[in-house]
C-alpha cells in the first residue's frame, strides 16, 4: 500500500523562533519555542562563514531564551543558525554600526 503524503514537516513546523530588534547594533533577544525543546545550540557566522559567537545550552520547559551581545564585531550581515532536537533553522542577521 502507498500512505498519501499531504505535506513535510519541517524544523520551522515544530519550533518557533523570535529574533529581535533587527537590525540593531548589536545586542540582540531570541527566544526558541517548540513542545519538547530540550538541547539549544547557536551559532554566528560571518559573511565569509567564520564562525563568530557560539552557545550551547540545555533547557526543560519547551522554551529558551537570550540576550546576545554582539556589538564588538563590525557592522554588516551575519548568519544565526540554531540547532536543536526539533530541527535547524537559520537566520540572517544585520549589525549596523
Amino acid at each position: 500500500t502507498v500512505d498519501l503524503c499531504t505535506g513535510i514537516q519541517t524544523a520551522d513546523d515544530k519550533q518557533s523562533i523570535d529574533l529581535y530588534p533587527n537590525p540593531s547594533s548589536g545586542n540582540f533577544s531570541i527566544a526558541v519555542n517548540g513542545k519538547g525543546l530540550t538541547d539549544v545550540k547557536l551559532a554566528v557566522f560571518d559573511i565569509s562563514g567564520k564562525e563568530v559567537y557560539l552557545l550551547s545550552a540545555e533547557t526543560t520547559n519547551d522554551s529558551f531564551s537570550k540576550e546576545i551581545n554582539l556589538s564588538e564585531l563590525a557592522g554588516g550581515v551575519y548568519y544565526l543558525k540554531l540547532v536543536s532536537n526539533l530541527g535547524v533553522n537559520t537566520q540572517k542577521v544585520v549589525i549596523q554600526k
